[in-house]
Protein backbone atom coordinates (compact mmCIF):
# COMPACT_ATOMS: atom_id res chain seq x y z
CA UNK A 1 0.00 0.00 0.00
CA UNK A 2 2.64 2.38 0.90
CA UNK A 3 4.39 1.75 -2.58
CA UNK A 4 1.30 3.20 -4.49
CA UNK A 5 0.52 5.74 -2.52
CA UNK A 6 4.01 7.95 -2.50
CA UNK A 7 3.79 8.00 -5.98
CA UNK A 8 -0.16 9.26 -6.37
CA UNK A 9 0.92 11.75 -3.38
CA UNK A 10 3.72 13.10 -5.25
CA UNK A 11 2.52 13.55 -8.70
CA UNK A 12 -1.03 15.38 -6.78
CA UNK A 13 1.87 17.65 -5.14
CA UNK A 14 3.45 18.34 -8.17
CA UNK A 15 0.26 18.82 -10.21
CA UNK A 16 -1.17 21.44 -7.39
CA UNK A 17 2.04 23.42 -7.59
CA UNK A 18 1.80 23.60 -11.05
CA UNK A 19 -1.35 24.30 -11.63
CA UNK A 20 -1.93 27.24 -9.03
CA UNK A 21 0.89 29.03 -9.59
CA UNK A 22 0.03 32.73 -11.18
CA UNK A 23 1.93 33.17 -14.27
CA UNK A 24 3.95 36.53 -13.85
CA UNK A 25 5.70 38.01 -17.10
CA UNK A 26 8.99 38.68 -17.14
CA UNK A 27 10.51 41.69 -17.01
CA UNK A 28 13.04 43.21 -19.45
CA UNK A 29 15.68 45.81 -19.79
CA UNK A 30 18.90 46.82 -18.49
CA UNK A 31 19.75 45.90 -14.83
CA UNK A 32 21.57 49.54 -14.38
CA UNK A 33 19.18 51.53 -16.29
CA UNK A 34 16.93 53.49 -13.46
CA UNK A 35 13.90 55.20 -15.21
CA UNK A 36 12.49 57.95 -12.97
CA UNK A 37 8.89 59.12 -13.20
CA UNK A 38 8.81 62.69 -12.35
CA UNK A 39 7.55 66.15 -13.27
CA UNK A 40 10.10 68.52 -14.75
CA UNK A 41 9.72 71.28 -12.01
CA UNK A 42 10.19 68.19 -9.52
CA UNK A 43 13.12 66.40 -10.72
CA UNK A 44 14.76 70.12 -11.29
CA UNK A 45 14.18 70.46 -7.48
CA UNK A 46 15.79 67.17 -6.23
CA UNK A 47 18.08 66.09 -9.48
CA UNK A 48 21.52 66.79 -7.86
CA UNK A 49 20.45 64.82 -4.95
CA UNK A 50 18.95 61.99 -7.26
CA UNK A 51 22.18 61.99 -9.33
CA UNK A 52 24.74 62.14 -6.39
CA UNK A 53 23.16 58.74 -4.92
CA UNK A 54 22.50 57.15 -8.17
CA UNK A 55 24.19 58.76 -11.14
CA UNK A 56 27.84 57.39 -9.35
CA UNK A 57 31.27 56.17 -11.52
CA UNK A 58 32.66 53.17 -10.26
CA UNK A 59 36.42 52.79 -10.29
CA UNK A 60 37.89 49.53 -11.82
CA UNK A 61 40.40 49.32 -14.41
CA UNK A 62 37.39 50.78 -16.67
CA UNK A 63 35.74 53.44 -15.25
CA UNK A 64 31.66 53.14 -15.63
CA UNK A 65 28.71 54.09 -13.72
CA UNK A 66 26.94 52.39 -11.33
CA UNK A 67 23.39 53.01 -12.77
CA UNK A 68 22.16 55.22 -15.46
CA UNK A 69 18.92 57.44 -14.80
CA UNK A 70 16.63 58.27 -17.77
CA UNK A 71 13.75 60.68 -16.77
CA UNK A 72 10.25 60.20 -18.42
CA UNK A 73 6.95 62.09 -17.73
CA UNK A 74 4.37 60.65 -15.51
CA UNK A 75 2.22 59.72 -19.00
CA UNK A 76 4.62 57.28 -20.16
CA UNK A 77 4.04 55.05 -16.49
CA UNK A 78 1.81 52.47 -18.19
CA UNK A 79 4.60 51.81 -21.14
CA UNK A 80 7.39 51.27 -18.48
CA UNK A 81 5.45 48.68 -16.43
CA UNK A 82 7.25 45.92 -17.36
CA UNK A 83 10.71 47.21 -16.84
CA UNK A 84 13.07 45.82 -14.36
CA UNK A 85 14.00 49.29 -12.43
Amino acid sequence: MKKVFKPVLLFSAFSILLFNCDYVPSSFGDFQKIVVYADTSLYAAVQTEVEQIFDQFVYTPHTERSFYLDVQPLNTLSTYQTRRN
